[in-house]
């Protein structure tokens, strides 16, 4: 089927979580179609299903590929790439514009063809149109974004974890504090004091000592 380049027509790849049961798999796929027809109509649909990655997500080395052909409202790219990064089933997804002229072929039907005349097919000799470089732009841009959302919204559960391990003193308990520091400085205040009197205690002793040794000296003058 060829397709006219017409605003708004891509193609989009998602990869799913592959240990997803398949009736798992199903509901999120029907989610995802109810979502995409808001904004536009899927005209397409190229399922590959379980392959292998080339690279570990998330520590899978599987993934279930999904491509869907879409007429879609430009304008809900933003959303839609949001959608796709924030949902925790999909592992990955790419968004490319269609070029003019490119012949729309399922997976299985170049398989077949390939398998009909003999021949070993390779997946990555399937041609697939080159990413519009704005969409592209816009899907990582989009993709960082919603990753910061992410990282704020832990931010704040963090900073919420805290206030509630560490809770703000009451009034109630400021008032206890502020008794306690008064009554602290009024013991050390009576200490002072008891130490000054001591003092004096001590002080006015040692002058009746020197009194009474007066008093001996004059007596035994007398006496002499």
């Amino acid at each position: 089927m060829a397709v006219e380049e017409l605003q708004g027509k891509y193609e989009l790849m998602f990869i799913l979580d592959p240990n997803m049961t398949q009736d798992e798999t199903d509901k999120e796929l029907e989610s995802i179609k109810k979502f995409l027809e808001k904004n536009g109509k899927i005209f397409d649909d190229d399922i590959w299903g379980l392959r292998d990655l080339e690279t570990k997500i998330r520590t899978n080395d599987k993934g279930y590929y999904v491509i869907y052909y879409l007429d879609f409202n430009p304008e809900s790219i933003t959303e839609l790439n949001e959608f796709f990064t924030l949902n925790q089933n999909v592992l990955r997804h790419l968004l490319l514009t269609i070029p003019k002229g490119y012949e729309v072929k399922g997976y299985l039907n170049v398989v077949s063809r390939h398998e009909d005349k003999g021949e070993e097919q390779n997946l990555s000799e399937t041609k697939v149109p080159k990413a519009d470089k704005k969409v592209e732009a816009e899907s990582k841009k989009d993709e960082q974004k919603a990753d910061e959302k992410e990282e704020a919204v832990k931010d704040k559960e963090k900073k919420e974890e805290e206030k509630v391990e560490k809770p703000a003193k009451t009034k109630s308990s400021k008032k206890d504090d502020t008794k306690k520091d008064d009554s602290a400085k009024g013991d050390d205040k009576k200490d002072d004091k008891e130490e000054d009197d001591s003092k004096k205690s001590g002080k006015k002793k040692e002058e009746l000592k020197d009194v009474d040794k007066i008093l001996d000296d004059i007596m035994n003058d007398i006496s002499l």
